[in-house]
């Protein structure tokens, strides 16, 4: 609850990207990339061995 408040007073003042890395020390930026990655790929399991030695 107090993540959402203090956010969003920062929002109103610094902005959304800004608030955005002041809050999570993280870009907006990337969090919004990571997003549209995570909508269009998917990690699908292959039948594979691998030999590491």
């Amino acid at each position: 609850m107090k993540i959402q408040i203090s956010g969003f007073f920062l929002k109103l003042k610094h902005g959304k990207e800004k608030q955005y890395e002041m809050q999570f020390n993280v870009p907006y930026k990337m969090e919004h990339n990571h997003a549209i990655a995570t909508k269009a790929y998917t990690i699908t399991p292959q039948d594979i061995v691998i030999d590491l030695f």
